[in-house]
């Protein structure tokens, strides 16, 4: 793919190679090795992203409708800085 912040600055993005890395992740490609040396971090949050929504959606049954989106901003808010905070 093409990148146009590369092209335009000469630096890789933080997102280069991200979509070469998750494809040979899902496909069980174990001999490759990450273009991006954020992959780790970005695929941890990925994780925890889908862990949380699947809480919140059973959560949502049990608990009224309006204390989910305070969790939920409340949750990104938090991983967001935490993923910040970790590159």
């Amino acid at each position: 793919m093409k990148c146009y912040y590369k092209e335009l600055t000469g630096d890789p993005c933080p997102f280069c190679g991200l979509t070469e890395d998750m494809s040979c992740t899902l496909e069980g490609d174990t001999d490759h090795r990450p273009v991006n040396p954020h992959f780790q971090m970005f695929l941890t949050v990925y994780k925890v992203e889908w862990a949380v929504r699947i809480l919140l959606t059973l959560l949502s049954f049990k608990l009224s409708g309006k204390t989910i989106p305070a969790v939920d901003a409340a949750f990104h808010l938090a991983l967001a800085a935490g993923a910040v905070c970790s590159v």
